[in-house]
């Protein structure tokens, strides 16, 4: 029989599946229940024909009506071609073992930046913050860091010997991505380009800036890059606590097991200027959020036929171990620079390289939901489609972690602490959202 079109097969596929709906309460009333065939009765020794006569007729047996036919049986033929679409499907009874690969697709929270870094103006108001021509460039609102892909692999088994007991792990990975910011001093209206930050050298936080180029002057470009990865992996010992097969087979299990997430950030801001035969600032902030903790949950399966659909809920609780890395060089006010010193021109400084690694730790809470619909290709291979939502609660990223306060006061004099600019370790939530497709393979 030649291969009929998809078109064609989907219409039939849900012809017969409203044929089924429809008719379900009409075939089991017009089931007739099989008969016995009729059992022969004994003929008494007495009543045996006498030797050379004639036997008598046997009775005929009583006749018996054929089994109903069931309404659908004439259209299964309609799928021979194309059995993935087959509704008539009898599943078999469920695998012990099985392994996914996952393609993601996920979306991540916006990293924060509620602090300006590059700002442009006219000549009077010299790049401050909160003066009338002043416009933030680069800072001061979230980054969208756009979509991810990824990868998933996971697998587990029942075992054996307890079939209500079983394991499976799960590892992904979402590669590194950047998201790029540049600008150059032609490309503003003023041919302006400043460095903001607080200047507390008179004890309270007053708007400054650091000019880099200006009209008739010193030119200079600015660039920033943020990154970003993540990757985790967990553990779950299983325990079903219902099982059922046939066309409408379910399934529910308990899960309990460990859970690590780690998440990697890298904020990196430079500017280069020709003031004074060439000045090249740089600053970059590099966090790693470590969670670590143990999670339980629950997960449910239902399957009519090919189709399958699985939701699952865990909740993970434990400890969040934050690295925050700061590193400044050359002339920049710095994100977690030292004390600047007030130079005769009234410039801030900083050391040729400063390096802190900083530590932060918090109980965190991880819930994540999963929902995904499968449909049984061949007898052990699936295809799944599926949508992830996970939150993760207190953890630090790089934007949070800059301090744009700046102590420019004589070391010698009163005014001069505290040091400013320090990390400022403030923590914040963070969730990731999309969708799945994978192929899982049962054993």
């Amino acid at each position: 029989m030649p291969r009929t079109s998809w078109i064609t097969s989907l219409s039939r596929f849900a012809a017969a599946w409203l044929l089924l709906a429809v008719s379900a309460a009409a075939a089991s009333a017009q089931a007739v229940p099989e008969r016995l065939p009729p059992v022969r009765p004994t003929v008494p020794v007495e009543e045996l024909p006498a030797p050379g006569a004639s036997p008598s007729p046997e009775p005929s047996p009583e006749p018996t009506r054929a089994p109903a036919r069931r309404f659908w049986e004439p259209y299964r033929g309609w799928f021979d071609d194309a059995p993935w679409f087959n509704p008539f499907f009898e599943p078999a009874p469920l695998a012990t073992g099985w392994l996914r690969v996952d393609y993601l697709n996920w979306h991540l929270r916006d990293a924060p930046l509620p602090a300006p870094l590059l700002t442009t103006s006219d000549a009077a108001d010299a790049g401050r913050l909160g003066t009338p021509s002043t416009a933030v460039l680069y800072g001061g609102h979230s980054q969208n860091l756009g979509p991810f892909s990824g990868v998933r692999v996971s697998g587990g088994c029942w075992f054996t010997f307890n079939p209500w007991i079983g394991a499976e792990f799960s590892v992904f990975g979402l590669p590194g991505r950047q998201s790029h910011f540049q600008v150059t001093s032609s490309q503003t209206p003023h041919q302006l380009l400043a460095l903001p930050f607080l200047n507390q050298a008179s004890g309270a936080a007053v708007p400054d800036a650091v000019v880099i180029a200006q009209p008739g002057g010193a030119t200079a470009s600015a660039a920033a890059m943020l990154q970003t990865s993540l990757w985790g992996i967990e553990g779950n010992a299983l325990r079903r606590r219902r099982r059922s097969f046939g066309r409408g087979g379910a399934e529910l299990a308990v899960l309990g097991g460990i859970r690590f997430i780690q998440l990697n950030e890298r904020l990196d801001f430079s500017s280069s200027s020709t003031a004074a035969g060439g000045i090249n600032r740089g600053d970059d902030i590099h966090t790693q959020s470590s969670f670590i903790g143990f999670q339980t949950g629950l997960r449910s399966m239902r399957q009519w036929g090919r189709l399958s659909f699985t939701a699952t809920g865990k909740i993970a609780f434990g400890e969040t171990n934050d690295l925050a890395t700061v590193a400044g060089h050359y002339n920049s006010i710095g994100f977690g620079s030292p004390q600047p010193s007030l130079l005769p021109n009234g410039n801030p400084t900083t050391t040729p390289a400063d390096i802190r690694n900083n530590y932060f730790y918090a109980f965190s809470v991880v819930p994540e939901v999963q929902a995904m619909l499968s449909y049984e290709l061949l007898p052990r291979l699936r295809f799944s489609a599926g949508y992830d939502f996970l939150y993760w609660t207190r953890l630090i990223r790089p934007g949070n972690q800059i301090d744009t306060r700046a102590n420019l006061a004589d070391p010698a004099s009163a005014l001069a602490a505290p040091i400013q600019p320090v990390p400022l370790g403030r923590h914040s939530d963070f969730w990731l959202r999309g969708w799945s497709v994978s192929l899982t393979y049962h054993y």
